[in-house]
């Protein structure tokens, strides 16, 4: 757990740079999705991962991937989780963003039995 804590902090680390904006504080604020992408981020700073390497870490928690992608436009955020259509989109908009490494998340289709239609995909 400990090489994952540094190689998150280590990146964390580089979405400060990353943002391009003066800061006032020293705290980097990170905008993360309810979504099992995040659970690397959360453990490390409730396990005072970031705070062992002298880092001043905010999670920020977004229900709207819109609001998340509005607080980073805005630097209200320094770095955010994201999917690749949005990085594609701040880019071609001019925001310029730069995608610090890849994670792969699972995601299901579900529906009620009710819903089931036999040989349809």
């Amino acid at each position: 757990m400990k090489k994952w804590a540094s190689l998150i902090l280590s990146l964390l680390m580089t979405f400060s740079i990353a943002g391009c904006h003066v800061k006032t504080s020293d705290t980097i604020i990170i905008g993360i999705l309810p979504d099992t992408g995040a659970i690397p981020f959360i453990a490390a700073y409730e396990n005072g991962y970031f705070s062992e390497q002298g880092l001043s870490i905010e999670l920020k928690l977004f229900y709207s991937a819109v609001d998340r992608d509005t607080a980073l436009q805005t630097k209200a955020i320094d770095g955010a989780m994201t999917d690749t259509m949005a990085l594609i989109f701040f880019n071609d908009s001019g925001l310029k963003i730069k995608a610090l490494f890849n994670t792969t998340s699972f995601y299901y289709l579900v529906s009620g039995s009710e819903n089931k239609q036999e040989g349809t995909v």
